[in-house]
């Protein structure tokens, strides 16, 4: 390694994907080095172990969700939002488009698949009441099986969850379609799906706007070039975006519907936004006043 470069750990919220696009293209293009930095990625095995890693000072940056990180802060940890990668909500609400299931309302009676988690239950509870809808007359069930597999085998009526970059493209390709209910468009506050999180005083702020520097200019490149990035990607993630031509077909459709998502500008953020994200959360008692 150059003795001139900045070596930069960054802890990724998952095994490589194509969320990860920018970055990955800010790598293999160069960007970074350009910049002045060296940057590894670590791959986690539970998208909780990110902070971890930062606080623990294994990690530079790492990759996390806003809502979280908010609690996180509120909870006293010393993180900083450093940046962002995608601005807003990915995750939503899903029901197979053959269901009679056309509005929230339409829920009554019904089953929704979800992880069990405090904030997600928090957010479904706004949605079903905002639509009318009382506790008890939809059931929440919380499930550790693949959300996809929950809905085709009709366990549930709608799951909560699904990435919408993600696992609808993977059912489109398998000849399902979905109805996608988004949390922004139903009374949840929006908010960063993917930020970038730093120890507080770890890093400096040259190095942040380094390292955002690149990533922008990776977004650009995503952007501007979604086939032609793909394929660079692969020549040095094939390991992890083709393991099969099977993953390969899938992750070339994630990668194509994520590229809308990205920012071209990771230190555009939003404290108004947070702002009233940040008093959501604490109406909910995930931040405690």
């Amino acid at each position: 390694m150059s003795s001139a470069l900045t070596p930069i750990k960054l802890a990724l919220d998952w095994y490589i994907n194509p969320d990860h696009a920018p970055i990955l293209i800010a790598e293999q293009l160069g960007y970074f080095k350009a910049h002045g930095l060296e940057v590894s990625l670590i791959e986690p095995t539970s998208t909780s172990e990110a902070r971890n890693l930062v606080l623990s000072g294994q990690a530079d940056l790492a990759i996390d969700y806003e809502p979280e990180t908010l609690i996180a802060i509120g909870q006293g940890l010393p993180i900083v939002i450093a940046g962002i990668l995608v601005p807003t909500p990915l995750s939503c609400l899903a029901t197979l488009k053959q269901s009679q299931i056309t509005t929230l309302t339409d829920l009554r009676g019904k089953t929704i698949g979800y992880s069990g988690d405090a904030l997600e239950a928090a957010f479904l509870r706004t949605e079903l009441q905002q639509a009318g809808l009382k506790p008890d007359e939809v059931k929440l069930l919380p499930i550790n099986m693949d959300l996809s597999q929950a809905l085709l085998s009709k366990k549930v009526d709608a799951v909560n969850g699904m990435m919408r970059n993600v696992e609808p493209i993977m059912l489109a390709q398998m000849g399902v379609q979905t109805r996608l209910f988004y949390p922004e468009q139903n009374h949840i506050p929006t908010y960063a799906e993917l930020i970038f999180i730093a120890k507080k005083n770890h890093l400096s702020p040259q190095t942040i706007q380094a390292f955002m520097a690149a990533v922008g200019e990776g977004a650009t490149y995503v952007k501007a070039h979604p086939q032609q990035s793909y394929q660079i990607a692969l020549q040095g993630y094939a390991k992890s975006l083709a393991t099969s031509s099977t993953i390969q077909q899938q992750n070339q459709g994630i990668w194509l519907a994520s590229v809308p998502y990205f920012t071209s500008h990771p230190l555009n953020l939003h404290p108004k936004e947070e702002l009233v994200l940040v008093h959501y959360l604490q109406q909910q008692h995930l931040i405690i006043k």
